[in-house]
């Protein structure tokens, strides 16, 4: 359900944003309920000029500045700012979000839906008292998301957002899992974890426990064998297959066994 200051600023038209936090376990209701009373829905990503640009926070002001829209029908529901500004890091989120607090939109009314920024949004209400007495802030229960990124440089088996505006817009639409994507942009301080995948082929013999699978093979072959025995790491398709065809081509014995019918080669 709505809170009753984001009603009560969308029934006024004050020209300044209402900061609205909330977690993943709202987040989809709340936008739904936003839109039920006539709430325009605007994506960040939206504003990325490129598929792997970030948005521009000036194009975003300029244009909730400049719509002439009755003002009773000019109300609007950003969605992806929060994402992006976690996507960017706490300074540069406290810093955008000072600044829109300090920003005019003219008649817009305009409820910024925040997520993954919870503590930003937190410290801003503690930095500025007027927010408070305005009204113009609101921070749900259980305001806390699970949303990871894991960036790759190759495309995989699994959904991969090309891009930064990709991500985005899957954020936008409140999934809130482990996102796949392949960006060339710096997330190195994110506040959203995000992991790297730069192999694109791999496999890991901790978790498939290949070494019941290729017995066979290991007699007489201590390289494989050491390859192996270093279960705490990734080793690459293609180190492991030139020593099978090594193997296959030294050893009668070992080659037999070379039609097994276990495939355990995993493409990620």
């Amino acid at each position: 359900m709505l809170c009753e200051a984001v009603k009560s600023y969308l029934a006024n038209a004050k020209g300044v944003p209402f900061f609205y936090a909330v977690g993943d376990e709202n987040y989809n209701q709340i936008l739904s309920e936003l839109k039920q009373n006539s709430v325009i829905v605007d994506r960040i990503s939206d504003f990325c000029p490129k598929d792997d640009k970030f948005p521009d926070i000036d194009d975003v002001i300029d244009y909730f500045r400049t719509l002439d829209t009755d003002y009773r029908q000019n109300k609007h529901v950003l969605i992806g700012l929060g994402e992006y500004l976690a996507l960017r890091g706490s300074a540069f989120a406290e810093k955008i979000l000072r600044r829109l607090d300090k920003t005019t939109l003219g008649t817009a009314r305009v409820v910024l839906l925040l997520r993954c920024v919870t503590q930003q949004v937190n410290a801003l209400q503690m930095d500025d008292n007027r927010i408070v007495e305005q009204n113009r802030l609101y921070i749900e229960e259980n305001a806390v998301s699970s949303v990871t990124v894991t960036c790759t440089s190759y495309f995989s088996q699994k959904d991969v957002a090309i891009g930064v505006k990709k991500l985005l817009h899957d954020l936008e639409d409140g999934l809130s899992r482990n996102i796949h994507a392949i960006s060339a942009l710096d997330f190195s301080q994110s506040l959203v974890p995000v992991s790297y995948i730069k192999r694109r082929f791999s496999m890991s013999f901790r978790e498939w426990n290949l070494r019941t699978a290729w017995e066979p093979l290991l007699n007489g072959s201590s390289f494989i064998k050491s390859c192996l025995d270093v279960t705490d790491h990734w080793i690459s398709f293609s180190l492991v297959m030139i020593a099978l065809m090594i193997l296959r081509r030294t050893s009668t014995r070992n080659a037999q066994a070379w039609n097994l019918k276990t495939g355990c080669f995993i493409f990620l």
